[in-house]
Parts: C-alpha cells; structure tokens; sequence
C-alpha cells in the first residue's frame, strides 16, 4: 500500500485513508455481524464476502482518485469484517472439540505467519511490474482461495449453530 501511495501520488495521508477506512469498514461489518447474530447460509455469506474482499482489495489499485480508493477499502474492510468473524466461526464450530487448539493454531499460522513471508517476493514483484497489476494479481490469487471454498460442500452448506 505505502508502494502504491508513492506511485498515486497520494503521500503518507492517503496511506492514512486507506489504511483507516479499511479498518472502519472491518469494524463496522464484524459490528454488523454482532447484532445480526446469526446469519442463515452463513458459508455461502463467507464466500459472498471474501469475494467483495478480494476485488476490493484489487479494485484499490486501479483507481486514479484518492477519495474513490478509501471507499473501496471501506467496502472491502466491510467484508473482511463480515468474512474473518464468520470464518473464525465456522472453523470453530466444525472442529472436534478435543483438537480445536491445533486446528486454531494451523489457521492462525496460515493467517498471520504466513504473510511475512510473502512480502519479500511481492516487493520483487511490484519493482518488476509495478504496484497496481501486484494488486489485482493478489486479489485474483486470493479470489482462487474463494473459488476453492465454493467448491467445497461442507462450505457451501455450512452453517452456524442455533
């Protein structure tokens, strides 16, 4: 995001807006998520939004205006809102009690140890192509991920206890 800033134009306070309506909207939807409770067809509403996700995240990239980009983040902060509650929910509900430990422990390494490991190459990737087609090549990956889940029954019928 600070790569994509710099090639915009839009300096650190861009970055700021960004950055801070990504978070608002994550906020808001895990609020929103909160008082809905729970949601029927909650794995197809997983997908549903890890997709708004994923073309928001890429959609970023591709817009010349400032203003235009936070509301996309916003948007997309909403759905990661919505999706990382429900997804966190979901895994919960399906593991077996006694290896719910493990089973969080995989999905928080995936999540967050992951991704450092990452940068170096898309770095390499952004001084080769430049920042937006970085962009829109993550959100494509990640859509893969949703494309994946939708394949899977156990997702698609996948529901959150009453």
């Amino acid at each position: 995001m600070v790569l994509l800033n710099a090639e915009r134009g839009w300096g650190p306070s861009g970055y700021g807006w960004i950055v801070s309506s990504l978070g608002a909207g994550a906020a808001a939807g895990a609020a929103l998520l909160t008082i809905a409770g729970r949601l029927p067809r909650a794995g197809l509403v997983l997908a549903g939004t890890g997709l708004v996700a994923c073309a928001g995240a890429a959609t970023v990239a591709l817009v010349p205006a400032l203003w235009t980009a936070a509301v996309l983040a916003a948007v997309a902060g909403l759905a990661v809102g919505v999706f990382g509650s429900l997804s966190s929910t979901l895994v919960q509900t399906a593991a077996d009690p006694a290896h719910l430990g493990r089973v969080t422990s995989v999905v928080m390494l995936t999540a967050v140890g992951l991704a450092p490991l990452s940068y170096p190459l898309v770095g390499a990737a952004i001084g080769a192509w430049g920042a937006a087609p970085v962009f829109v090549g993550c959100g494509a990956f990640a859509g893969l991920g949703v494309a994946i889940a939708l394949a899977s029954d156990a997702v698609r019928r996948a529901e959150l206890p009453r």
